[in-house]
């Protein structure tokens, strides 16, 4: 009799964040088209990243603090005007599973 092991959601998440971990210890490059952007009340942003390229690859992204401010300073100085929907960017962050 063959047992199939089950993982909890947290098992899972864990794995999966090891193993991305591992592929990827470091900061990694992305770059995408804005299509979807939140920000909160507490000054982090959660955006989504289109590769214009290939229809349904998307990516979710978080960040907060000094990053959005250096985000928002650089885009205002190249004369782009505010993070929004629409735009292509290229930014660098760890990669991990939310849990």
């Amino acid at each position: 009799m063959v047992t199939e092991s089950t993982l909890t959601v947290a098992e899972l998440l864990s794995t999966v964040d090891q193993a991305l971990t591992a592929r990827l210890p470091g900061p990694v490059w992305v770059r995408g088209e804005i299509t979807g952007l939140r920000r909160t009340s507490g000054g982090a942003i959660f955006l989504r990243l289109a590769d214009p390229e290939v229809d349904g690859q998307v990516l979710e992204v978080f960040a907060r603090g000094r990053v959005i401010e250096d985000i928002d300073r650089t885009l205002q100085a190249s004369g782009m005007g505010s993070l929004r929907p629409g735009i292509e960017v290229r930014v660098q962050g760890t990669v991990g599973i939310s849990h």
